[in-house]
């Protein structure tokens, strides 16, 4: 396995449910790597939620081996995952492979493909079924 530094892991919704969240978890533990979550959200969400949720995440994995930073990016999800992608300079992406925001598979499969195209580094799509 290489020694992955910053793993990015672009979420629609808490990630304590994911196998995305479990497996860049124990890839982040086992590397000493840098854990960035980057939260997806549609623009009309109440930032007043998102902020709660937010803090509730950090608060739940502070207590956690491994440095973990948690942000929000509102608007279109590729644009985010490669513009937070770039600004942190990961060197993984773990990304799960369903739908984000509720939208469909084959959008889904879109914004993946859009990542996988215009990010410079190593990506893994895990299959959440």
């Amino acid at each position: 396995m290489l020694p992955y530094t910053r793993i990015l892991i672009p979420l629609d919704r808490p990630p304590f449910r994911e196998k995305a969240f479990d497996l860049a978890f124990s890839m982040a533990r086992d590397t000493s790597a840098e854990l960035f979550f980057l939260r997806l959200h549609p623009n009309d969400q109440d930032e007043e939620d998102l902020y709660t949720e937010l803090k509730s995440m950090q608060a739940q994995l502070d207590d956690c081996c491994v440095p973990v930073r948690i942000e929000a990016a509102p608007g279109p999800p590729a644009t985010a995952i490669i513009e937070s992608a770039g600004q942190h300079r990961a060197d993984l992406i773990v990304m799960p492979g369903h739908g984000y925001a509720g939208i469909g598979r084959e959008v889904s499969g879109n914004i993946i493909e859009q990542v996988l195209h215009h990010t410079h580094c190593a990506s893994l799509i895990t299959n959440e079924a």
